[in-house]
C-alpha cells in the first residue's frame, strides 16, 4: 500500500512530500485469526453445555425411577392392608411366612396375593411376611413369644438399571384389627 504524507509549517510556506511510501499493515488476517479462536471458544462451551446437559437428564431420569419405585412400594403396603381388611384367617394366615408373594387386582375382589411374578413397567414387586414375637413386656422382639395376630410385611420393588438391579424395601406391621 502506499500512503501519502504531507506535512505543513508553522508557516505554510513549505510543503514536504513524502510520496511511495510503503507502510506495512500489522492487521493483515488478524479478522479470520479472531474468528477461528471464537470458533473455538464456542465449541468448547458448546460441548461443555450438551455433557452437562445430558448428565441432568440422567440425574433426572434416574430420580424419577426412584421416586416411582417409592410410591410402589407405598402401595403395596396399603394393597396387603387392603387384603388383611378382606379377613386376616382366609387371607393373611393361610400365607407361608418368609415367602415371597406378588400383588393381583382383580376386578370386583380387589388386590390378591398371587405366586404369578408381576411387573408394572420396568419394575418388579412382591410382598413377604414374617412372624412377629413379643417379649415380656408384650413389645416386638426378634424372639419371645409368637403372636399369631401379628405380622411384619415386608415391600420390595426392584429394576434394571444399567449399573444392575436396584430394590427398595419398606416393612412396616399388620395386625389382625378386625379380629377376623
Amino acid at each position: 500500500m502506499n500512503y501519502e504524507l504531507r506535512i505543513k509549517t508553522a508557516e505554510g510556506a513549505n510543503n514536504a512530500d513524502i510520496s511511495n511510501s510503503t507502510l506495512h499493515n500489522s492487521n493483515r488476517g488478524f479478522g479470520l485469526v479472531e474468528v477461528v479462536v471464537a470458533a473455538g471458544v464456542l465449541s468448547i462451551v458448546g460441548l461443555a453445555f450438551l455433557a452437562s446437559y445430558s448428565s441432568f437428564v440422567k440425574a433426572s431420569l434416574a430420580t424419577l425411577r426412584v421416586s416411582q419405585a417409592a410410591f410402589l412400594a407405598e402401595e403395596g403396603l396399603e394393597a396387603v392392608r387392603f387384603i388383611r381388611d378382606g379377613g386376616w384367617s382366609s387371607k393373611i394366615t393361610p400365607l407361608t411366612t418368609g415367602s415371597f408373594y406378588y400383588f393381583a387386582w382383580q376386578t370386583g375382589v380387589g388386590w390378591t396375593s398371587t405366586t404369578t411374578p408381576e411387573t408394572i413397567g420396568i419394575f418388579s414387586r412382591t410382598f413377604k411376611l414374617d412372624s412377629v414375637y413379643r417379649d415380656g413386656n408384650n413389645d416386638i422382639a426378634p424372639s419371645g413369644v409368637l403372636d399369631a395376630n401379628a405380622r411384619k410385611v415386608t415391600v420390595r420393588v426392584s429394576y434394571l438399571e444399567p449399573a444392575g438391579t436396584t430394590a427398595k424395601e419398606i416393612s412396616s406391621y399388620l395386625t389382625n384389627l378386625f379380629a377376623n
